[in-house]
């Protein structure tokens, strides 16, 4: 039912629906109080009018009666002016602006009207003067909701100003109504000025993460101590941070977060078995991970890889593992040129450091022979050396794979795969869905397939030289989110540092990674998982 008008109105309701301008203010709405459509009409055409309003030399027609009903002010004028007649009433309104009067007629007509978000304030000013009290209960809520550290103090001013308690109050709350909103205040230069009334909301957040450990007979204490160990590294114990387990073998850790640090959720779940703890067999090179899931519901991912940034939210971008149960086998992890860098999430935060690493997840033909020898079942087994039918995209090479028998399953079908870029991936495949798409080929000629698909992995997606996120496609800033399914050298962002167990979810940490680096001397690393999006500023 809104109207345009100049000044302080931005467009109609009907336009403000469409789009998504953040200087247009909805200040009411929802049709309570809204006159029937027919009266809106005959105000918008100006019949029956039976009053003229005078702003700056401009002239409206209006209802006497819908005025009176909006504005205890025009109650009163109407009634001591003995306004009798029918029509030809003219009231001079000269404290009131033209952008003002509009905004407020509009809204007694139709219970709402579309503004500013400058002039929300002003206006608030206006429907005090003409004691409007449903529209200064709309603005209220308008100005609560839209404000920001650089607009706080002045809406905090006016509500003194103009003896408004209650916006005062719900000013305050909204400080720290959220997580988000916690950390927006806080993080605000304008933090140190705000009145106390509102900086007593801004106060540490209690987190906590609820770990669904298997009941497998073994002692509390034990799993209380795996736990600890996984965590070790990252401050919880300096974060005044508890760990208690229950008799369902439920571990609980729990810390305060400071306010700045306090976005994502307050409360996590995630069962044991996620948190993927790797070990390499026979060499100092070993990755636990904790792949942190914040939906429980959520079908837990299984192997594999997922393209871009779906990797980040699906699976880790590595998950190899060797024979032995739980075992992740990597060939190497290489601090990247230029690492480690300071970085700090807010200009006066505490510093941490961000490493980028390279993990190469491949596996070499000679690693796959000696797995193969190990796992053989006859010649005429099934399992063994497959070619794929056709050859990766732009490319003239094929992909070749070790098919083995599954550790888990012991079905002829069930097998497990290996490949120059993925290494080994236990994923309970079946034959038959790999015989679709692979061919039965010899060792010999498998080995040299093999080190030109393993070479070729190294810098190259399976998607070829054509996928319009691999590395060649995309310009410097954007090169860490280039497309990895396939890729054998893996990136991975490290966040290392004191109380980072108070960064989680701040940083949306994916896990918790102990790396030790392959180049000597060896360098043992412990730290939040981050995606590359969520690293902070350079310090």
């Amino acid at each position: 039912m809104s109207r345009e008008v100049s000044g302080w109105r931005k467009r109609s309701r009907q336009e403000d629906d469409a789009s998504d301008d953040p200087d247009a203010v909805l200040v009411g709405g929802g049709g309570d109080g809204a006159h029937k459509d027919q009266l809106i009409d005959f105000w918008r055409k100006g019949r029956f009018c039976d009053v003229t309003i005078i702003v700056e030399g401009q002239t409206f027609a209006a209802h006497r009666c819908v005025l009176a009903g909006g504005s205890d002010f025009f109650a009163k004028a109407f009634e001591s002016m003995c306004m009798e007649s029918a029509a030809g009433a003219t009231l001079y309104l000269e404290e009131v602006e033209v952008g003002a009067y509009e905004a407020a007629a509009e809204f007694f007509y139709c219970a709402e009207c579309v503004v500013s978000v400058e002039s929300l304030l002003p206006l608030l000013r206006r429907a005090h003067f003409l004691q409007a009290a449903p529209l200064q209960r709309a603005l209220r809520n308008s100005i609560v909701n839209r404000v920001t550290p650089a607009s706080f103090l002045d809406a905090w001013a006016i509500a003194g100003e103009l003896s408004l308690p209650r916006l005062r109050i719900n000013l305050a709350e909204e400080v720290g109504s959220s997580n988000e909103r916690i950390r927006q205040f806080s993080r605000s230069t304008e933090y140190g000025s705000l009145p106390e009334e509102a900086q007593a909301k801004i106060q540490p957040v209690a987190k906590s993460m609820l770990i669904n450990m298997v009941r497998d007979g073994s002692a509390q204490s034990a799993k209380l101590e795996r736990i600890r160990t996984l965590f070790q590294g990252i401050g919880y114990e300096e974060a005044g941070a508890s760990v208690t387990i229950d008799k369902q073998a439920r571990v609980t850790i729990s810390w305060l977060a400071e306010p700045n640090c306090c976005g994502g959720g307050n409360h996590f779940e995630v069962g044991h078995h996620e948190l993927r703890r790797a070990l390499a067999a026979g060499c100092k090179i070993c990755l636990d991970t904790c792949c942190f899931k914040p939906n429980p519901r959520a079908k837990p991912p299984g192997p594999g890889v997922m393209c871009n940034q779906d990797a980040w939210r699906t699976a880790p971008p590595f998950i190899v593992t060797c024979m032995s149960k739980q075992k992740h086998q990597v060939t190497s992890v290489e601090v990247a040129d230029g690492f480690p860098k300071s970085v700090r999430l807010t200009a006066d935060g505490p510093t941490v450091q961000h490493y980028v690493l390279t993990v190469d997840v491949g596996c070499s033909f000679d690693e796959a022979q000696r797995l193969h020898t190990k796992t053989l079942r006859g010649p005429n087994s099934k399992f063994g050396w497959y070619r794929s039918n056709e050859v990766i995209a732009g490319t003239a090479l094929h992909e070749y794979m070790l098919v083995c028998p599954n550790a888990d399953v012991h079905q002829d079908d069930e097998c497990d795969v290996v490949t120059p870029n993925d290494g080994f991936m236990r994923a309970a495949r079946e034959l038959s869905s790999i015989e679709r798409r692979f061919t039965r080929t010899s060792e010999d000629e498998a080995r040299d397939g093999w080190a030109a698909q393993h070479l070729h992995a190294a810098s190259q997606c399976e998607h070829g030289p054509s996928c319009g996120a691999g590395m060649d496609n995309l310009s410097e800033p954007d090169r860490g989110r280039c497309c990895m399914k396939g890729r054998r050298l893996r990136k991975v962002h490290l966040i290392t540092g004191s109380n980072l167990l108070g960064l989680w979810s701040e940083l949306k940490a994916k896990g918790v990674l102990n790396v030790h680096t392959t180049s000597p001397p060896s360098t043992q690393l412990t730290g939040l998982w981050v995606s590359p999006e969520n690293v902070p500023q350079t310090a």
